[in-house]
């Protein structure tokens, strides 16, 4: 029974990195750019273009 709970738990703790990996990989910051990169401006333009078409 301990041995099926620790599977389990390495499991969970497994996919719960995956998963954070993942959304790290889609949704992070380019961290080559260094710290006068321009990446708030794009997502700006991101945003204003898409929350201006949403709203119309």
């Amino acid at each position: 029974m301990q041995k099926d709970e620790n599977i389990m738990d390495a499991a969970f703790v497994f996919f719960f990195f995956l998963l954070l990996g993942i959304a790290a990989y889609r949704w992070g910051i380019d961290s080559q750019e260094g710290l006068n990169g321009l990446e708030w401006e794009r997502r700006a333009r991101y945003w204003a273009t898409h929350l201006r078409c949403s709203h119309e």
